[in-house]
């Protein structure tokens, strides 16, 4: 039994085994690589502290593509 109701929100949308893992990112290559949201991330970070759009320029790696 779980008191928090947002606790149970939470744990009602986890993953609970292999079998819904494989089934929840069958169709994603990057689900799990961190390579790209890091990017992002770093993109709006340093846009803020330099005050205009910063400017991304990388190769043609799988994780871009």
């Amino acid at each position: 039994m779980v008191r928090s109701g947002e606790l149970e929100d939470l744990l009602s949308v986890m993953i609970d085994s292999e079998t819904e893992v494989e089934h929840e990112f069958a169709d994603r290559e990057d689900a799990l690589d961190p390579a790209l949201p890091s990017l992002f991330w770093h993109g709006g970070h340093w846009s803020a502290i330099i005050g205009q759009p910063f400017d991304v320029i990388h190769d043609d790696s799988n994780t871009l593509d």
